[in-house]
């Protein structure tokens, strides 16, 4: 008998239920892969974005979803994003693939002559068939299997320390979820966006208000707005995304002058003991941005370094106009 090579049988638009299935039933499947996310970016108005989930049969009757949305920044590029923000992207499908999918899969998302694309470090066929052109970045993540008390044992010394002094002077931890949560954590980011001018440092990516409050009107089963609070003021605060088994701390707000009180090692620990109680398998505080000071600190706290390289596909002409528009605002 002979055996047929697998293939493509069609690709086509996929539908909101489709995408939902396959994100639900897949188990490498993150936050950033949702259709949820997917909303909360086109009603944000993210850069003129649009979802185009493809969905992708084989021979062999699997199925998969890969994730897309489209953003038209230069007006006449549209540049594909495998999940908007530079997430986790890559494909999903409750079926179990084999690399032969997943190589064409592959191939169908790099089909896009401009593309961005994280590649998910938790789908271990994605990263074996990782196309040969990808800029190498990290993502900072814990196990959570071990348990809470294993991971406060391998944090370093110094976090440990900050931990008591944190609770000995007087820092408590609460899911926030009211407006004025919400309001104190967008004045936290721009206190940290103003602390890291300061610095010298510039973030490529920053989110407005109504960011936000798309955000804020998800349901509660897949997003937490942790924050820290001391004498009734909130000093810092984290926005976190639970998908799975999977926890995404994606976001910070805080203040530097109540760095002292280390508000963020408790937040971690807190957070930690919160996801290993409730059944969570990993705990992903993400790539740092370059950040070397952030990254150091999520290492502080024992965190493993996974590969999450980027897959940057760009004509010579839009690279000509990005370079351009980086020039003007150097300028403003």
């Amino acid at each position: 008998m002979v055996h047929q090579a697998l293939s493509i049988q069609s690709t086509r638009a996929a539908t909101t239920l489709e995408w939902a299935t396959a994100a639900k039933g897949c188990e490498y499947a993150t936050f950033f892969h949702t259709p949820e996310w997917a909303l909360v970016v086109e009603s944000a108005g993210w850069r003129n974005s649009t979802s185009a989930p493809l969905y992708v049969e084989f021979s062999d009757t699997t199925w998969a979803v890969i994730p897309r949305c489209i953003q038209y920044r230069f007006g006449i590029f549209p540049l594909v994003y495998s999940s908007a923000t530079a997430n986790y992207g890559g494909w999903i499908s409750p079926c179990a693939l084999t690399l032969d999918h997943a190589k064409l899969l592959r191939d169908t998302l790099c089909s896009s002559r401009h593309l961005i694309w994280r590649l998910n470090p938790y789908d271990s066929l994605a990263i074996v068939c990782a196309p040969p052109r990808t800029m190498p970045d990290f993502t900072y993540t814990f196990n959570l299997q071990k348990g809470a008390t294993d991971l406060f044992k391998n944090a370093s010394h110094g976090h440990r320390q900050a931990v008591k002094k944190a609770i000995r002077r007087g820092v408590s931890i609460r899911v926030g979820g009211l407006q004025a949560d919400w309001d104190a954590h967008f004045l936290g980011y721009q206190s940290l966006i103003s602390k890291w001018k300061k610095s010298g440092l510039n973030t490529r990516v920053q989110y407005n208000r109504q960011f936000f409050s798309a955000i804020a009107k998800l349901d509660s089963s897949v997003v937490r707005l942790w924050v820290a609070e001391a004498e009734g003021e909130i000093i810092a605060s984290w926005i976190c995304f639970y998908w799975n088994k999977h926890i995404a701390h994606w976001h910070s707000g805080g203040f530097e002058k109540h760095f002292n009180k280390y508000p963020n090692n408790l937040l971690f620990d807190t957070i930690t003991r919160d996801a290993c109680e409730r059944g969570f398998t990993w705990f992903d505080m993400n790539p740092s941005g370059g950040f070397n000071g952030t990254a150091q600190f999520k290492l502080n706290f024992g965190a493993l370094a996974m590969p999450a390289p980027i897959v940057a596909q760009r004509s010579y002409a839009r690279k000509c106009a990005h370079f351009v528009v980086h020039l003007m605002r150097k300028k403003t």
